[in-house]
């Protein structure tokens, strides 16, 4: 129950000796706190707000803490449900806390834990150990989650010794216009690569100079390197469908022919079972 000069606190009532769930907003912030998103699971802390930014985008911020030692596949199941329905609602969401289940364990459990969560566009920010304690092999559990694939993400932990766990962060870029953020890459289609090495070659010849040091010489082959790479192979913007398949690897040609055919069979076949006029 600490007040933060300039941040708006809330936090719920905790049934054990856990101490619930509390976050401090900005003051000023807009927000709303979602209960309908609660876990409902008597194994962890949880409490909800939806925060309205300046942006006109609205954010689902979860707070949890899951008892050591509970039972991970209840828990799991009740974080699914709330999954889907921010889903559903199509809500970008972030989730943080504690959640005592140690993301670098090579257990089943661990790897039905994380399976479930990626099957539902979820994916963890935090991959390296955040709990060091004497005589005990680091762990992960302190974990952020998002379905966020549009912003810039840049999360860390702060190397602190004020506790055995290391405080965890996530930064995010938003930007001020409601344009989505895009990504590039490069285009090799029309690339010639005895083409790109002989003008490599020649502006290397032309630029590198014998008398020059060995920094100026690396700078100069970095800026000619890339001047060649963007004249033959440039940069292009990708468009929002190709944006969503980037943020998503495993969606292969392949897989993206067999929805297709999936969706067309589908069609075929409810087509087919819509009763027929009779004259």
């Amino acid at each position: 129950m600490v007040n933060i000069k300039g941040y708006s606190f809330i936090h719920n009532n905790s049934l054990t000796n856990a101490g619930g769930a509390a976050p401090y907003i900005t003051s000023g912030l807009m927000f709303r706190e979602r209960s309908d998103l609660n876990l409902n699971d008597d194994d962890a802390e949880d409490l909800w707000v939806e925060l309205f930014s300046p942006f006109k985008e609205s954010i689902i911020v979860g707070t949890i803490y899951f008892h050591p030692n509970k039972n991970v596949n209840e828990f799991s199941r009740n974080l699914e449900n709330t999954i889907i329905k921010l889903n559903n609602q199509r809500q970008t969401f972030y989730i943080l806390g504690d959640f005592n289940i140690n993301l670098l364990s090579d257990s089943r459990l661990t790897h039905a834990y994380l399976n479930s969560l990626t099957s539902l566009g979820v994916h963890c920010l935090i991959n390296k150990p955040t709990r060091f304690m004497h005589n005990c092999t680091p762990s992960l559990l302190d974990h952020i989650y998002t379905n966020d694939n549009l912003h810039y993400l840049y999360p860390g932990l702060f190397p602190l010794d004020i506790s055995d766990h290391l405080p965890s962060f996530l930064l995010i870029e938003f930007s001020k216009n409601k344009q989505h953020a895009h990504l590039w890459r490069r285009c090799y289609k029309n690339l010639n690569v005895d083409s790109f090495l002989f003008a490599l070659d020649d502006k290397l010849r032309r630029n590198l100079s014998n008398n020059s040091d060995a920094d100026s010489n690396i700078t100069l082959f970095l800026d000619t390197f890339i001047d060649v790479v963007n004249t033959h192979s440039p940069l292009v913007k990708l468009s929002r469908r190709n944006t969503k398949l980037a943020a998503k690897p495993w969606i292969t040609k392949g897989i993206l022919k067999s929805i297709k055919t999936k969706n067309r069979l589908t069609s075929n076949n409810r087509a087919s079972d819509r009763p027929h006029r009779v004259r």
